[in-house]
């Protein structure tokens, strides 16, 4: 090869090397500092198409996450509900037994309607104090402890999933209806009558009227509900009646935790679903800090000695000038 100076082949293969070295020197620092070795399409267009879809999915599955906590929420605030009403009736049914007893007279059957009444009437001042708010769920919580109208319950659908058909229909109305056919979900007792909203439990005592024969007026006459009565009080209702009020609310229970299970088992999944989601898409997406540092160390001595090599090549040329007369 001759002795040239208008082109120095030599140097532009040092420079190119040099530019190749330093731009993945950047792209090794890029990833470094970001933690991704997808920072742009450039990088993986492929791998970046499928780790937005990732990204996607993760996301929704967050979000369901958070829709299941609301779920278990709305069961919570029913299930504190009811569990306070057999609270009460589980006391009323307690003192009924006592009354029962004929050791007692009228004065103290009286005392004994004292406390009967209150519970009663605490069970409906506890559902218009605690069961109106927020209005999302003033429907369940009358059918809690109130009017057994089915237009009132709750019902209402919940993604439970980042999918579309992933949903649990959280149902507390008494069927049919286009989702239910059974009334069994249905949480609801009558301040009026026992009514608890299943085919299988019914009886037609006010509850309200609950009397174990006193001259104390009734809980019912307490709330308004009858005109006063003076006078001797006859026993109204039974234990058997009471009974049927505590197998509703323990029918109650039952389907919350039912829902509880169903909710449960979504979250499950859920948590499997993110964790192999995540591993995927880290896969992907996430630098190997342990390849990228070494290929950085690599560059960096590349980039060192192209750059030598350069500064040897453009001095090259000048060997011409030994070869002048």
């Amino acid at each position: 090869m001759g002795v040239i100076i208008n082109t120095n082949n030599a140097s532009l293969f040092a420079a190119r090397a040099l530019r190749n070295a330093t731009s993945q020197d950047a792209k090794s620092i890029e990833k470094l500092s970001s933690g991704l070795r997808i920072n742009r399409a450039g990088d993986d267009a492929a791998g970046l198409s499928i780790s937005e879809k990732l990204n996607t999915k993760l996301r929704g599955i967050r979000q369901a996450e958070r829709n299941i906590n609301d779920a278990f929420g709305v069961l919570d605030y029913a299930y504190s509900g009811i569990e306070y009403a057999k609270e009460q009736f589980q006391r009323i049914r307690e003192l009924w037994v006592q009354a029962e007893n004929g050791t007692n007279g009228i004065d103290e059957r009286g005392s004994i309607q004292r406390e009967i009444n209150a519970r009663i009437i605490s069970i409906t001042r506890f559902r218009s104090a605690n069961f109106s708010h927020p209005e999302a769920l003033k429907n369940i919580c009358r059918g809690a402890v109130a009017p057994a109208n089915p237009s009132e319950g709750y019902l209402e659908v919940f993604q439970v999933g980042a999918d579309a058909n992933e949903q649990i229909v959280l149902d507390f109305t008494n069927g049919p209806n286009p989702i239910n056919d059974t009334p069994d979900n249905t949480l609801s007792l009558n301040d009026t009558t026992i009514i608890p909203g299943s085919l299988g439990f019914g009886a037609s005592t006010h509850f309200t009227a609950f009397s174990v024969g006193s001259n104390l007026q009734t809980a019912r006459v307490e709330l308004g509900l009858d005109p006063p009565v003076v006078g001797y009080v006859p026993k109204a209702g039974s234990l058997n009646d009471i009974d049927i009020v505590l197998q509703n609310l323990s029918r109650m229970t039952s389907v919350i935790n039912k829902y509880q299970a169903r909710f449960q088992a979504a979250f499950d999944k859920l948590q499997s679903e993110k964790i192999s989601y995540s591993d995927f898409k880290s896969q992907i997406t996430d630098t190997d800090y342990a390849q990228v540092s070494s290929d950085f160390t690599a560059d960096q001595i590349r980039k060192q000695s192209a750059t030598a090599v350069l500064s040897q090549a453009n001095s090259q040329a000048s060997l011409a000038l030994n070869l002048l007369p």
